[in-house]
């Protein structure tokens, strides 16, 4: 009776240790569901600025398209602000800034050297990763990404709308068994759409607010104001691109051409180096038979 007494008590206390492992991995769960951006400098500010905020008013809509064709595109966005929002902005937007909030799927990746380069010679448009992005890994292999997209508002043109331009690749993908020879990948609407000015404008005054680096050259903090927030928005605005992938029923006659290919390809080159190089001895012994005939 000892023994099965101890025996009970032993399982009593496993039970209990694993009851709570179990409810701490799904409270960790909830909190990495519950904080998509947790891994980003992006995050939500808490001041209380005495203002009824209204959590469900965006003051800019979206439109989305896509230009260019094959494996790299460019995602366009076009912000069109609200009535409120561009009287102000005629005198202001020079001192003005946009930042966008974008969720890459698996199949979606940004060149930041690309970006990089574009924000050295335009000045337009630069971004922040959450994560390393790895440009080689195919779409099985990779993960989603969390982008700050940085952009500046023209002055002169962009008084009703803007527009903002970001080159995106899509990844490989593995073999499919029909024999449609595509799969879709969707783009989804920015999570966010953030904007900053060096004087702060009335319509912003109550609006939420986020802290964000002030842009990828300056990591200090600036206060961002809400201009779009998908969760406001019904749906519509998600992009979806077609991408070729390889058929599996067609893996056998593949491999047996490149196989055929590379053989010919072999027996080509070892032709071409042999020819060369005979090519090359018979015109020293012309040479030779010549200069013995001088002599």
């Amino acid at each position: 009776m000892a023994v099965l007494h101890r025996y009970r008590t032993i399982y009593i206390l496993l039970s209990f240790v694993i009851g709570i492992s179990i409810t701490n991995c799904t409270h960790n769960l909830r909190q990495h569901d519950s904080h998509p951006m947790q891994n980003s400098p992006l995050y939500p500010d808490k001041r209380d600025d005495g203002c009824h905020k209204d959590e469900n008013k965006n003051l800019a809509s979206i439109d989305r398209s896509a230009a260019l064709e094959g494996f790299h595109r460019d995602l366009i966005t076009k912000i069109n602000f609200r009535s409120e929002v561009k009287s102000n902005l005629t005198s202001f937007s020079d001192q003005c800034s946009l930042l966008l909030v974008e969720r890459l799927p698996t199949g979606i990746y940004v060149d930041l050297d690309q970006v990089a380069e574009m924000e050295r010679l335009l000045k337009d448009i630069s971004v922040i990763s959450s994560d390393r992005i790895d440009v080689e890994k195919p779409a099985h292999l990779s993960t989603e990404h969390l982008l700050l997209v940085y952009a500046r508002i023209n002055p002169i043109t962009d008084v009703r709308s803007t527009k903002v331009s970001l080159p995106i690749h899509l990844r490989y993908h593995l073999p499919q068994d029909d024999w449609y020879g595509y799969t879709e990948v969707v783009m989804p609407r920015p999570m966010l759409i953030l904007i900053h000015c060096d004087k702060e404008l009335p319509e912003f005054q109550c609006q939420p607010k986020y802290t964000a680096p002030c842009s990828n050259s300056n990591k200090s903090s600036c206060v961002w104001n809400l201009l779009y927030d998908n969760e406001n928005e019904d749906s519509g605005n998600e992009i979806i691109l077609k991408v070729p992938v390889g058929i599996v029923k067609h893996g056998v006659l593949v491999s047996i051409g490149t196989i055929i290919s590379a053989i010919a390809g072999t027996i080509i080159l070892i032709i071409a180096i042999k020819n060369a190089f005979s090519g090359k001895a018979t015109y020293k012994d012309r040479n030779y038979v010549l200069k013995s005939k001088v002599q």
